[in-house]
């Protein structure tokens, strides 16, 4: 989508789109939403990054293996957000919460607010994820 398009949906409808991306390219994706619910699964794509800003949201996001780093950025209201990462993808989460759950199945607690698999340091390709919300609940496991 060029030069800032936009979608402008109907009130007091439900309103869908589903959207094919070519699997070649690497993609940057921006999303910006409100009370929104989105499901992406992006195993089949080469993403470099994913920033989400979003309001009170429900976000699924699945993420294929990762580039040399792939950077996945999520900053919600009170929202519920469902991370999933292959098992043997290296991956660092770095959290700003405010009364927000967070469960990260497969993550070492490496300080406050840091979270990595066990073989981060070691890895050669890497996701990085950073996540910021007031009240949320962040989950992300591994597939």
């Amino acid at each position: 989508m060029r030069d800032g398009a936009h979608f402008h949906w109907r009130k007091n409808k439900t309103n869908t789109a589903v959207f094919k991306l070519n699997a070649a390219p690497v993609w940057d994706i921006n999303v910006e939403a409100g009370a929104t619910k989105l499901d992406f699964d992006l195993t089949k794509f080469k993403i470099r990054k994913v920033d989400i800003d979003g309001g009170a949201a429900s976000f699924k996001i699945k993420l294929g293996e990762p580039l040399d780093a792939t950077h996945l950025n999520v900053e919600t209201g009170a929202s519920e957000v469902n991370i999933a990462i292959p098992k043997n993808a290296a991956c660092s989460i770095e959290t700003d919460t405010g009364l927000s759950s967070k469960k990260f199945d497969g993550f070492n607690r490496t300080d406050d607010n840091k979270y990595e698999t066990t073989d981060f340091h070691n890895a050669d390709k890497k996701i990085y994820i950073r996540i910021s919300g007031g009240i949320s609940d962040f989950k992300v496991n591994r597939y």
